[in-house]
């Protein structure tokens, strides 16, 4: 498994890499999906420029409590029996022995701060910890599935309309005064942000919205602002994982 290395100076990188940037370069001559295709492009360039990946090699049966200390006592065992000194051997080995109980226990304490939490999220964590629980996902490929979906789910809201194209774009109150979004308000929404989710449809990594927000909030926001003004959603932001959920065990029409 390949992850990403997070450090400062690869933070910094990245900050002083957007500091220095001319966003309007990317708002000459291109349209709304070309600006945020461009937009997101940039901001993993920079990303895989700033940062490093390293491959983390994991076990099908690799316990969640096998830490690194585990790995360099098992390690020291395992070049002691190669090199049959029985009896660096026997220590290596109670040295593991001792640092499994250690982990056990550690790994024990932090299930249980979950419960001691008061909160369903932290409940819900310790639950899958417990059970090994993972969940399976499915991504759907076709972008014009959000589109079928808001068209179906639309018609409720109309009993009398004979246009299903009506309620396709959805329009302001008032035409002449669009809603604007705010840096401020994208801010604090990128403020909040959970970093230990995986990137979504668009690729960016969590972890740069939140670090580089007052870097990327003013290009974000003309990117929203110019969504809202021609009611369009640009289509690399359309793609989106679904995973419907039967009420029933046999689904009837």
């Amino acid at each position: 498994m390949t992850v990403r290395v997070w450090t400062e100076d690869s933070t910094s990188a990245q900050q002083n890499c957007f500091e220095n940037t001319d966003w309007e370069v990317f708002e000459e001559g291109t349209d709304l999906n070309g600006h945020t295709s461009a937009v997101l492009d940039y901001i993993n360039f920079c990303a895989n420029c700033a940062t490093k990946t390293t491959t983390v090699k994991m076990l099908p049966n690799q316990k969640p409590w096998f830490n690194k200390e585990l790995r360099v006592l098992l390690k020291a065992m395992n070049t002691a029996f190669k090199l049959w000194d029985q009896l660096a051997y026997k220590r290596a080995r109670t040295d593991l022995r001792r640092g499994i109980i250690r982990a056990k226990h550690n790994y024990q304490l932090r299930i249980q701060e979950y419960f001691n939490q008061n909160n369903s999220k932290g409940m819900w964590q310790g639950i899958k910890s417990l059970t090994g629980y993972v969940g399976t996902f499915t991504t759907a490929t076709d972008r014009t599935h959000p589109d079928t979906l808001n068209h179906f789910f639309a018609r409720f809201d109309h009993k009398n309309n004979t246009n299903p194209e009506a309620t396709s774009q959805p329009r302001c109150a008032n035409e002449d005064t669009p809603i604007q979004l705010h840096p401020n308000q994208v801010r604090s929404a990128l403020c909040i942000i959970n970093t230990r989710k995986p990137p979504g449809s668009d690729g960016v990594a969590r972890r740069i919205l939140k670090v580089c927000v007052d870097q990327l909030a003013g290009v974000f926001t003309t990117a929203f602002n110019l969504s809202l003004q021609q009611y369009v959603v640009p289509t690399c932001l359309k793609s989106a994982t679904i995973i419907p959920v039967a009420k029933k065990n046999t689904v009837c029409k």
